[in-house]
């Protein structure tokens, strides 16, 4: 038998010693890899917990500019049509005092309701002749009025108002 000597035995447990130590090293190495996934994922969630309010404040803000840009566009607008009726009114008073001399303080106050009706009669389809006798005023200052409303127009277009 000899099979069973003190070198068969030796071997026997040189290969049982490897097999040990390569099950170890295994085990370390598996054990270390999931350690690692698990900071991996831990990580991850940190951040995704800590970008997350930051992209919902970021949204927030971005819904408060786009209200503040839609009121900013209305005030322009706004603006933009007080401008138009004054500027047209100042024409009107400039006409005026080039034709007749300087205007009452009566036919003055007068100025944006004529601008209005003389937009008016022109959206229904008048000619300028005919709102010219119906106001009673100069068929010049009636196609000033009307020229500069489609100028106006035609600056918001452009602008996109």
């Amino acid at each position: 038998m000899e099979f069973f000597t003190i070198e068969f035995w030796i071997a026997f447990q040189l290969i049982v010693d490897l097999f040990l130590i390569v099950l170890i090293l295994n085990l370390f190495n598996n054990i270390r890899n999931e350690m690692r996934e698990h900071a991996y994922q831990e990580a991850t969630e940190q951040v995704i917990e800590t970008i997350e309010p930051l992209l919902k404040e970021a949204q927030e803000v971005a819904d408060t500019f786009e209200v503040q840009l839609k009121e900013k566009k209305n005030l322009i607008k706004e603006l933009n049509e007080s401008l138009e009726k004054r500027f047209i009114s100042l024409n009107l008073l400039i006409n005026r005092v080039d034709k007749r001399g300087t205007p009452s303080p009566q036919k003055q106050s007068n100025v944006y309701d004529q601008q209005e009706e003389i937009l008016k009669l022109y959206k229904k389809g008048e000619d300028t002749e005919a709102i010219a006798k119906k106001l009673s005023m100069p068929k010049g200052e009636i196609e000033l009025v009307i020229e500069l409303k489609k100028k106006f127009l035609e600056m918001a277009k452009k602008i996109n108002i």
